[in-house]
């Protein structure tokens, strides 16, 4: 049972990261832009993995959370504030600095809703789920896991921007990815993930648009502590009191939805 669930999981991975490249390389050769090729990237991603979980893989994928609303907002307290944070620091960009956003707002939302529903129904639908079947009594771990390979697939952005920015980028996604995984197992609901990662690519879009490699690399103290707020809020959502009144399906299932 476990090599099934372990050669579905690294099968899953694979086939994503090939068809990841393999449509870079072809947006590249028709020499579509860079907005566009993402977008399409990601739309055809989404697809993908929403048959192949409807025909194959067979993991509930739970969107709205049946959580009280003001249950909802009180486990997403800290990203809450972050997306705060967030609007207060667009509108410093904006009016105190006086600068123009990089990227066109519409583009940038168009860009950054794609991204993060693919990536959001990718790693924490489907591959936490995976890996939760292949420890299924040790939780924690599986979190820490699934975070781990959602931070290795931004290892391919060292194919365009320097190392040091793609191993910041690395321990960030890491990080955000147990706070993300934290709020789906506490809500039951995928959609918060989604607001939340959207928020970031969005702002990080309109403000700096995709030369990643032009970001300046001083803000290394500020995305570490940022990481180390994203690993905190994420270790007291799933302290042990509350893990165990966790109940999620590890089986497959005939509705993913």
């Amino acid at each position: 049972m476990h090599i099934k669930a372990i050669l579905r999981l690294g099968g899953l991975c694979a086939l994503s990261l090939v068809v990841m490249l393999g449509l870079g390389t072809i947006g590249h050769l028709r020499q579509l832009s860079d907005p566009t090729d993402i977008i399409l990237q990601d739309g055809i991603l989404l697809v993908l993995m929403l048959g192949l979980n409807a025909e194959w893989l067979r993991v509930p994928i739970f969107l709205r959370s049946a959580l009280p609303f003001r249950q909802q907002v009180a486990i997403n307290a800290v990203p809450l504030v972050i997306i705060g944070l967030t609007g207060l620091e667009l509108l410093t960009f904006t009016q105190v600095q006086l600068r123009p956003f990089v990227m066109p707002i519409t583009l940038a939302f168009l860009l950054a809703l794609c991204a993060a529903s693919y990536e959001e129904y990718f790693f924490r639908g489907l591959v936490l789920a995976l890996v939760m079947r292949l420890m299924p009594h040790h939780l924690l771990s599986a979190v820490m896991g699934a975070s781990l390979i959602f931070g290795l697939f931004h290892l391919v952005n060292w194919v365009h921007q320097p190392l040091n920015v793609t191993l910041l980028q690395m321990g960030n996604a890491w990080a955000m990815g147990l706070l993300l995984s934290a709020v789906y197992l506490r809500t039951r609901g995928l959609l918060w993930p989604i607001l939340c990662h959207f928020v970031n690519d969005f702002t990080v879009m309109v403000m700096t648009g995709l030369a990643e490699d032009t970001r300046p690399t001083a803000s290394v103290p500020t995305g570490l502590a940022v990481a180390v707020v994203y690993v905190v809020t994420a270790m007291i959502l799933l302290r042990p009191t509350k893990r165990a009144g966790l109940e999620w399906p590890t089986q497959p299932v005939e509705n993913v939805w």
